[in-house]
């Protein structure tokens, strides 16, 4: 089934209402999500395999371990990166407003694609924003630029692959671009041996294609999806139709 963007976050919307998230949270964490399949870095596939996590998702479990002018350490309490990514962007925008840098280190939150969408909004607040995590054996480095439509994502092989699948951290640094001395490297960023770059211009190709073409998605999916989201549905009665709900309502 081909869906347009709309259909997909109202959809991945209706989802995360249903696995109990309060309506900010699951709005943001579907423009993520939405985003994230619509760019071809991250998707409804990987939401799907998260749903028991983010049933048994508590925010409140969230804590901040310590903080000063510029760096705050959080114990994310083993939250999807999908919320505490939001919540680690928001800690580090702040503290670059006033200080010029912002860094937030998350421990017990998996690191994942996830993230990447949290940097193009950084750049659409008018700051440099990177943010760092680990998979496997590979480096993942998401960057940004001041009111850039696009991050750049860098991945490097690791010479010492971790014992674990992924580290359960990852770091997020704001900064204005008198403070973000790497930026002026991106542009000539080129890959090497062991490393792999898509380049914003990638990714801003495979968004305008998907919204000219809508995405393809996986029906299985969608049905393990919607066995969520109908947890916000209500049953449609002759009363609730008088009220104003339901197809053919005045």
């Amino acid at each position: 089934m081909r869906v347009s963007y709309l259909e997909l976050y109202a959809q991945c919307k209706k989802v995360l209402e249903g696995c109990g998230l309060p309506i900010g949270c699951a709005e943001e964490a579907a423009e993520i999500a939405a985003w994230g399949e619509f760019t071809g870095l991250y998707g409804i596939k990987q939401l799907a395999e998260e749903l028991s996590a983010l049933q048994a998702s508590d925010l409140s479990k969230i804590r901040i371990l310590s903080q000063d002018e510029r760096l705050v350490s959080i114990d994310g309490q083993g939250q999807s990166s999908l919320l505490s990514g939001r919540i680690a962007l928001d800690m580090a925008y702040a503290k670059a407003a006033e200080m010029g840098v912002g860094i937030v280190n998350v421990q017990n939150s998996r690191g994942s694609n996830a993230l990447i969408q949290n940097v193009a909004q950084a750049g659409k607040r008018g700051v440099c924003c990177a943010i760092h995590w680990v998979e496997e054996d590979s480096q993942f480095w998401a960057i940004t630029l001041p009111d850039a439509n696009q991050p750049y994502v860098v991945k490097r092989k690791s010479g010492h692959p971790h014992k674990s699948k992924q580290t359960e951290s990852f770091l997020v640094i704001c900064a204005d671009a008198v403070h973000f001395a790497y930026a002026a490297q991106l542009e000539s960023h080129e890959e090497t041996e062991g490393s792999e770059v898509i380049r914003p211009e990638q990714i801003q190709d495979v968004w305008d294609e998907s919204n000219r073409q809508g995405r393809e998605i996986d029906p299985a999916t969608w049905a393990e999806l919607n066995i969520v989201a109908s947890r916000v549905l209500v049953e449609a009665t002759e009363q609730s139709r008088q009220r104003g709900a339901g197809e053919g309502a005045n």
